[in-house]
């Protein structure tokens, strides 16, 4: 089947959320306006949740909540398990970059529920790693890092590099706060060598 024109947009719109949000909101609102007039309620969600995307790495984070909700709830009518973990995660950042790491935690918890009902082992691992984010931001490192470990070893197992650096950046954070520099240290060359592994940088993405 060909993908739809809201199809290609909404694509296009994902990969420009952190790198360029500005170009994420002209083709998410693009997606949204085809999604529309073709009847695709699916991809309705899908570019309300780029939108909101777009705010949140525009640190706009009133409006991305907005969005967030209107596409949290096409993900919930279409019962579509997968994107509705993805925004819940969403909102969890949100919450994160607010400092209100309680509701980032409840936020990163029924993301990691959605994607185990729906058997998606990558989304998994993403929602392992938010989980000890809001651990680590909370001082509770050993938590943290229980999570963030579990979610170290499905990247590697589905060799998942971009979200690998994230997670190794996390347990660098998680055992400095514990003052354990040596474990701290080793997992943050590890987070180094996977950026160069992915683009020849060295800065998490």
């Amino acid at each position: 089947m060909n993908e739809s024109i809201a199809e290609k947009l909404n694509l296009e719109a994902k990969n420009n959320r952190r790198v360029n949000p500005e170009l994420c909101f002209e083709l998410a609102n693009k997606a949204l306006d085809s999604a529309v007039t073709e009847g695709f309620l699916y991809e309705k969600g899908k570019a309300y949740h780029n939108i909101s995307e777009s705010f949140l790495w525009s640190s706009k984070l009133d409006e991305a909540f907005d969005y967030a909700f209107q596409a949290k709830s096409i993900f919930n009518e279409l019962s579509a398990l997968s994107s509705l973990a993805e925004v819940y995660y969403t909102v969890g950042t949100i919450f994160f970059y607010l400092s209100d790491y309680d509701n980032a935690l409840d936020e990163y918890m029924k993301s990691f529920k959605c994607y185990e009902q729906d058997n998606n082992e990558a989304g998994v691992a993403e929602a392992y790693n938010g989980i000890g984010s809001a651990y680590y931001a909370i001082n509770e490192n050993e938590k943290s890092i229980q999570y963030l470990e579990i979610s170290l070893k499905k990247c590697e197992k589905l060799n998942a590099l971009h979200l690998k650096q994230k997670v190794l950046d996390g347990l660098g954070r998680a055992y400095t706060n514990l003052q354990q520099y040596d474990k701290a240290l080793k997992h943050l060359e590890n987070c180094i060598h996977v950026i160069e592994e992915i683009d020849g940088s060295k800065h998490v993405k």
